[in-house]
């Protein structure tokens, strides 16, 4: 297959695929993307592989982040602005995630079977001693499930706080 003889090089492809704003305003990525809504890089074609955008614009721009995770300061998965991107570890491309409200936790995960309100009902039966299976049968759940929230392996982010 190879390179698509449309674009020259690289940063040619960049410039068909990005809408290119003010030097600080997010510059969109205009072509296909990804399930978490990030921009898809097929510049070298499909036997390669696609890349993420944001990925692939730090590395024309900046340099090659290696191992390091490359976050959006914007918040914003298709933004390609250089200023935008920074090298980080996974646990500050978390919190940038939780701070701008892109993070899968809880409801917002697509195999997610409960909702928030439900699982604060489910620790107020734990904690008021309502055997794990009977939790399971109400809320027509494994008790495998029960038994995670209990010992915060899951949802634990919904804490005593948070209700």
């Amino acid at each position: 297959m190879g390179k698509n003889p449309k674009y020259v090089n690289a940063f040619d492809y960049f410039l068909q695929k990005v809408d290119i704003g003010s030097p600080d305003a997010c510059w969109v990525w205009l072509g296909s993307t990804r399930d978490a809504g990030h921009g898809s890089w097929a510049y070298k074609g499909y036997q390669e592989g696609t890349r993420v955008a944001s990925r692939e614009v730090f590395k024309l721009f900046k340099e090659d982040p290696g191992e390091l995770y490359v976050c959006h300061s914007c918040g914003n998965p298709r933004c390609c602005n250089p200023k935008h991107l920074y090298a980080g570890t996974p646990k500050q491309n978390q919190e940038d995630r939780l701070k701008h409200g892109t993070d899968n936790r809880g409801s917002k995960c697509k195999a997610a079977k409960l909702k928030e309100e439900e699982v604060v009902e489910i620790k107020q039966l734990i904690k008021n001693k309502v055997k794990l299976k009977e939790i399971a049968r109400i809320y027509k759940i494994s008790e495998s499930t029960i038994k995670a929230i209990k010992q915060n392996r899951n949802w634990a982010h919904i804490t005593d706080k948070s209700w």
